[in-house]
């Protein structure tokens, strides 16, 4: 696969899991660039609900189309876990405070497994800030 192919496919694959999971309150970008080792990252601001997806150009083994659908997968899901992480990464001045910010993550989390388990009859279409 040329670059250009594999990242065709990259944004085609991450696209159809962010829908699949019910993210749809997220600005989401796509970048094509050397990385070092990893065949693709993911940053994000979960203030912002800003995320940034990124392929490898120079990938350290030679890439098929089921290791870019792997890593898109696996991309999506650090997205999913975005705002557990960043809950539970902040300073809080009372446990409660902390407690309600990480279930509040949690419960987002479930609900888009839920959406990409069993669409939106299983899941609420709920927006977490």
């Amino acid at each position: 696969m040329t670059k250009e192919e594999r990242f065709s496919l990259f944004i085609q694959e991450v696209d159809s899991w962010l829908q699949r999971f019910g993210i749809f309150d997220w600005d989401i970008g796509y970048e094509l660039t050397a990385i070092g080792q990893a065949e693709a990252s993911t940053s994000f601001c979960s203030e912002a609900h800003a995320a940034k997806f990124t392929l490898n150009s120079n990938p350290t083994e030679d890439n098929d189309a089921d290791d870019v659908k792997r890593s898109a997968l696996h991309e999506v899901l650090e997205l999913v876990l975005a705002d557990l992480s960043t809950a539970y990464r902040r300073a809080y001045e009372t446990e409660d405070e902390k407690h309600d910010a990480v279930e509040q993550a949690r419960h987002a989390v479930i609900h888009r497994i839920q959406h990409a388990l069993g669409g939106a009859a299983l899941a609420k279409r709920v927006y977490y800030r």
